[in-house]
């Protein structure tokens, strides 16, 4: 509590230089009663002088700050007048807090210009006032007590630029500290999007085809529509579970959605056998071995593609394979769907998720017309990830 409640002081007197530079002449009028009232108690004829020199020294320090340069020349014509008329006053150290305060606030040149002057003041201070000492040890004191004062004005210049400069850089640390928050939030919200769009429009997808199917097969394969009505439900089910978490996780942000893997991908071509297609699935390698970044990618390729599938081509067989070698894992995805043309089957976002997926983990992936009659889609992954972009 001690400690903030010196901070806000501290802040205060920042705010207010002119109370505070006031303060500080008030103090400095206190420090040189005394000399005032000794010669008033002995009668001095110059004590008006006395008077008169040592409020026209202390009085422009209540505002230093403000204009350290002006403040330091009327001092400085005070300290002349007081050399010519042979009074010495205990109020002179105001040419010293003046020198100090043009050396903190002011450019080099400027403390350079009042140095040069306080120097000739010392010199003649020197001559006309030794105090019992050589000309030149006097002017060694004064000179001592010039310097100090304009190291302990630099000193203070410095430790404003270090703050400055630390407290812009942290200003730019919580600057990047917010845009970098911003770019996660952006990058979390565009993953979620991508689920979301995979788990709805495949879920989707199915159904609608399923459903048809059923209408299809009610007369002639009645022992199957139980089947494909199961399957319906199944996806439904799995589709809202899947939407109700992603939703429930933008709310609250507290988990993800279930993460899938190549394990899942038979799972997947159930749906498409239920929906009256052949499909197959061939594995190479040790793709159960491959990092569940790619794992979660092949999954939702595979599942974009088969929600294209039903939806845009009028197929008969879905393959996959999918090999994995030391270095990469290679997807290949073939129907021979004649419904739809390229842009049909390519529209949308879907192909856009299936690219930024594959790419995000240094992949590239090709999708369009097999040269024949149906639809090819092929993703080639390092098994190394390797930054975004690495093998466009």
């Amino acid at each position: 509590m001690v400690l903030g409640h010196n901070r806000t002081v501290r802040r205060w007197w920042r705010e207010h230089p002119i109370v505070a530079d006031a303060v500080t002449a008030g103090a400095l009028a206190v420090a040189v009663t005394p000399q005032l009232v000794f010669h008033a108690r002995v009668g001095d004829p110059l004590l008006v002088a006395y008077v008169t020199l040592s409020l026209a020294m202390i009085a422009p320090l209540s505002v230093r700050r403000r204009w350290p340069m002006a403040v330091f020349f009327g001092i400085s014509v005070v300290a002349a007048v007081q050399w010519s008329i042979g009074v010495q006053l205990a109020a002179d150290v105001s040419v010293l807090m003046a020198l100090a305060t043009v050396a903190a606030h002011r450019p080099v040149r400027d403390t350079a210009v009042t140095v040069g002057i306080a120097e000739v003041g010392a010199v003649a201070a020197s001559v006309t006032w030794p105090h019992g000492l050589l000309v030149t040890e006097m002017l060694t004191v004064l000179t001592v007590f010039v310097l100090a004062a304009t190291a302990c004005g630099a000193s203070v210049r410095n430790h404003r630029r270090v703050v400055a400069v630390l407290q812009e850089q942290s200003a730019r640390a919580q600057r990047d500290r917010e845009q970098q928050t911003l770019l996660a939030v952006a990058d979390e919200r565009n993953r979620i999007a991508r689920d979301m769009h995979d788990v709805i429009a495949h879920g989707l997808a199915v159904i609608v085809t399923l459903a048809a199917a059923i209408a299809g097969r009610a007369a002639r394969q009645p022992e199957r529509v139980d089947e494909a009505v199961e399957l319906i439900e199944r996806t439904a089910r799995t589709a809202l579970a899947d939407t109700r978490h992603a939703v429930g996780t933008i709310r609250a942000n507290d988990g993800l959605l279930p993460t899938p893997s190549i394990d899942g991908v038979p799972a997947l071509l159930d749906l498409v056998t239920a929906a009256g297609l052949r499909a197959t699935l061939q594995t190479h390698g040790a793709v159960d071995r491959v990092p569940a970044a790619i794992g979660v990618a092949v999954y939702r390729v595979a599942q974009e593609a088969i929600t294209n599938t039903l939806k845009h081509a009028s197929a008969t067989t879905f393959n996959v394979t999918i090999a994995a070698s030391r270095d990469e894992l290679v997807l290949s995805i073939e129907d021979d769907g004649t419904g739809g043309t390229h842009e049909t089957r390519a529209g949308g976002s879907g192909l856009v998720g299936m690219e930024e997926r594959v790419r995000q983990l240094g992949g590239i992936l090709d999708a369009g017309p097999d040269g024949t009659r149906g639809w090819r889609i092929a993703a080639s992954i390092p098994l190394a990830v390797r930054p975004e972009g690495a093998r466009a």
